[in-house]
């Protein structure tokens, strides 16, 4: 091996014979040489060769040349030119800040802070526990810090960058590349300009930064946050957390959530102020509504969607789903039985909408609207708004002072208290029926029939021609104005016809069998069959009532207005019924009642005159 050893008397910096360079150059040969510095700035050029180069206390360039060179810097912040896999640099602790230069991929050496990748091939470079700066190139480099608090620089190209701290530092200018950091350490939130981070080992958690980032995640738990932008989160196995915060309901921007099947239970976060509605991307199953977020939706599988304290409209979608609004007036979306709505007391007023029969509002939720075709829908102990569609609804709001609006159809609706509204318009529907629970009830406008359900005593009309059917109660039926059908069925019924405007003409039956042909019922009771008051006769003018079932045998009575010689009887004609005469009643000349079927009716026995 040839050796140069330069050494350099002590010089006096003062003498004005000394060059204007401050460096000392120190070249090699083509051959394997030995180069040892100066107490100068040496600058060390090895050439050929597998060379040692050796500094001293100054801030040296060594360049071992091509071979496989041993470059030892000594004292001072050293430079080293690596350029040969089997390049050496040797350095102390203490010796100084110094660097490698690399054109191959490189791992810098114990106590070497600094690495820069040169050229502009895919090479990578990788640090170690000091530490370190590493530079990249122009071209695509992959580049670890190793341990130690790193700063890591790819420059341009597709960089791929690990980071084990918090603390380390990835710097990317705009444009440079699509960049990707492989993270190690929970809680990395990527540096401005790098798009992608894929999540290491059991690292949970990351988050991304402005731009529109892919983050990847890993086997378990992940808890993801693209961060601004329209960012791709995809969680893997695992029971994954999202936050998203770019969405817009049929927009093609925006976040996505990327789940496959069997992936664990997975749920999205919505953040920010964000009202153009987010749907749950396939296979994940639970939805948080955060910040002022308002709408959010799920998807086919079994979804809990969790609201917040604005007005939220929650809709599961498919699936049997689990939906909480929190505070505000919350909107949900029904299409299964098996959906389950959750309100506590005292928040806000909240309306399901539901597009399946049968459904019951559940506890503290107030309003139910039945959609398309469903027929039916139940509410709770709330005062209840349940709104019906144009088909023939059944409503049943359940206790409280409801309010039931059937729309088009011949609706069937439940009363339980006189504090229950029915809104029919006219035209919607011609046989709308209420059945009642509670005594007193009287039909709201434009509802056609009135039933009154188990021992409810009494029932009145509207001014419609009117159906009211009683019970086996002893019921006070009153039709008031229009031609109306009263039926008491059993019990002591009292009928109140009215027809008091021309062209009324009223059905009085006490019991519904002994009405028909060939079918009587003992236990029919005594009825009243009121045909006036105190005050005046019902019938005027072309009115009249029509009793179809009268037997005095059982105690049936008329109620009329006046006195018997205001009275008469005529039965010698059948004027409906079978064919068997009836009893036309007459009150001072002028038709008020036709008894069906029956000539066994008397003004001194069957008649209670008042006035």
């Amino acid at each position: 091996m040839a050796q140069i050893n330069l050494i350099n008397d002590p010089l006096d910096p003062t003498d004005p014979t000394l060059p204007d360079d401050p460096f000392n150059y120190i070249d090699g040969t083509e051959q394997s040489d030995m180069l040892i510095g100066t107490s100068r700035i040496d600058i060390i050029s090895g050439y050929g060769g597998d060379d040692t180069l050796e500094g001293k206390r100054e801030d040296d360039l060594l360049d071992g040349g091509t071979g496989r060179d041993q470059m030892k810097g000594g004292g001072g912040n050293d430079t080293y030119i690596v350029d040969n896999t089997g390049d050496t640099v040797i350095e102390f602790a203490g010796q100084g800040f110094d660097t490698v230069k690399s054109s191959i991929s490189y791992t810098l050496t114990a106590n070497v802070e600094k690495l820069v990748l040169r050229g502009n091939s895919a090479i990578n470079g990788y640090g170690n526990s000091l530490k370190n700066i590493i530079e990249g190139n122009s071209a695509s480099n992959d580049i670890d810090g190793g341990a130690g608090d790193d700063t890591m620089k790819g420059g341009e190209g597709n960089d791929t960058y690990r980071v084990d701290s918090l603390d380390d530092e990835v710097v990317e200018s705009y444009g440079q590349g699509i960049d990707t950091v492989e993270s190690s350490v929970n809680g990395y939130i990527l540096a401005n300009n790098v798009e992608n981070l894929t999540l290491l080992g059991s690292v949970y958690s990351g988050y991304g930064n402005i731009s529109s980032n892919t983050i990847l995640g890993n086997s378990v738990d992940n808890y993801i946050d693209g961060g601004l932008g329209m960012d791709i989160m995809i969680g893997g196995e695992g029971n994954d957390t999202y936050f998203v915060d770019y969405f817009l309901i049929g927009s093609p921007w925006g976040d996505e959530v990327v789940e496959y099947a069997g992936q664990g239970i997975d749920t999205v976060y919505l953040v920010g102020s964000n009202t153009g509605g987010y749907v749950l991307d396939d296979n994940v199953e639970n939805l948080t509504l955060l910040d002022s977020v308002d709408r959010g939706y799920g998807n086919s599988l079994d979804n809990t969607i969790r609201g917040n304290s604005a007005s939220n409209d929650i809709n599961g979608s498919l699936g049997n789903d689990t939906m909480m609004g929190g505070a505000g007036n919350d909107i949900y979306q029904v299409d299964s039985l098996g959906d389950q709505v959750i309100e506590a007391s005292g928040q806000g007023t909240d309306t399901v909408y539901s597009s399946v029969r049968d459904y019951i509002l559940t506890d503290n939720v107030e309003n139910l609207t039945l959609l398309g075709s469903v027929y039916s829908g139940y509410g709770n102990n709330l005062d209840n708004t349940i709104k019906g569609n144009n088909t023939s609804n059944y409503i049943n709001p359940g206790s409280g002072d409801d309010i039931m609006i059937g729309y088009g159809g011949n609706d069937i609706y439940r009363v339980d208290s006189l504090g229950d509204q029915v809104i029919e318009e006219s035209g919607e529907g011609t046989t709308d029926l209420v059945y009642s629970s509670v005594s007193g009830y009287t039909l709201d406008s434009n509802v056609e029939k009135l039933t009154l359900l188990a021992s409810i005593y009494s029932g009145y009309g509207n001014n419609l021609d009117n159906t009211i059917r009683g019970n086996n109660a002893n019921n006070l039926i009153e039709g008031r104005k229009g031609s109306d059908t009263m039926v008491g069925d059993g019990g002591n019924d009292t009928l109140i016809g009215y027809g008091h405007s021309s062209g009324e003409y009223d059905i009085l039956t006490g019991d519904f069998f002994d009405s028909k042909p060939g079918f009587t019922d003992a236990n029919d009771g005594a009825d009243l069959f009121v045909l006036g008051n105190e005050d005046f006769v019902f019938y005027t003018g072309s009115s009249h009532a029509t009793i179809t079932d009268f037997y005095g045998a059982e105690g049936d009575k008329f109620q009329v207005h006046g006195q018997q010689s205001d009275y008469t009887l005529d039965k010698s004609v059948s004027l409906g019924g079978t064919t068997a005469l009836d009893t036309s009643i007459y009150y001072q000349g002028n038709l008020i009642g036709v008894v069906q079927d029956t000539t066994n009716v008397f003004l001194n026995v069957d008649f209670q005159f008042v006035s």
